[in-house]
């Protein structure tokens, strides 16, 4: 797919309120590994430090409360339609609160499967859209910076988005490939969540 904007940024960004909010509800939920796809469905300690040396390493809880939604959904709206992307959605998945520490990384993806979810509310869907908003000032760490490889032999240059300040957010197509370089000082905290929808057409 040929997308004349690969990713959309709030200037404005969420108010400092809500994202103390969130670290601080977040923290209080059940803070576990972030596991990808294959060692969720093998959990073993092998396959886990294999994971968290060469692929990812973080800490997670996951939100679905309705004031979060409430504050996030309308820059997943406004990214989709003055980015010109247009993308039927149906559904916010749950919202994953993300803990990066010293060294903590997640290596080249992409967030979108290549099937659609076979079961549960968002059967038959596809992520379309990614959002991540940086919670905490980004003063208070370094490294942990999003960079992008669009896969483009006319653009093969690695792209770098440095959050600005606390709230900031950027939302791109779940098919692009991203990744969160070490951090190297300091706690990064983000949240992320996704919209789905059915098969492009």
């Amino acid at each position: 797919m040929n997308l004349k904007n690969r990713y959309w940024y709030s200037f404005k960004g969420l108010p400092k309120h809500f994202c103390n909010d969130v670290i601080q509800y977040g923290k209080k939920q059940e803070v576990k590994d972030a596991l990808i796809e294959d060692v969720k469905n093998d959990l073993t300690e092998e396959k886990l430090k294999e994971q968290k040396e060469s692929i990812r390493n973080s800490d997670v809880s996951w939100l679905n409360d309705k004031w979060v939604y409430d504050a996030i959904i309308p820059y997943f709206n406004d990214a989709n339609k003055s980015c010109g992307w247009n993308f039927d959605i149906d559904f916010y998945e749950t919202c994953q609160f993300t803990i990066y520490k010293n060294t903590n990384f997640y290596d080249w993806h992409i967030d979108m499967g290549n099937e659609s979810y076979k079961e549960g509310p968002f059967k038959g869907t596809y992520r379309k859209l990614s959002m991540v908003l940086l919670l905490n000032d980004p003063n208070e760490f370094t490294g942990g910076t999003l960079q992008f490889d669009f896969r483009d032999i006319r653009d093969p240059n690695i792209h770098e988005y440095r959050f600005s300040k606390q709230g900031a957010c950027i939302v791109f197509p779940s098919f692009l490939w991203h990744r969160v370089i070490p951090i190297t000082k300091g706690t990064r905290y983000s949240l992320v969540t996704w919209a789905t929808g059915k098969p492009f057409k």
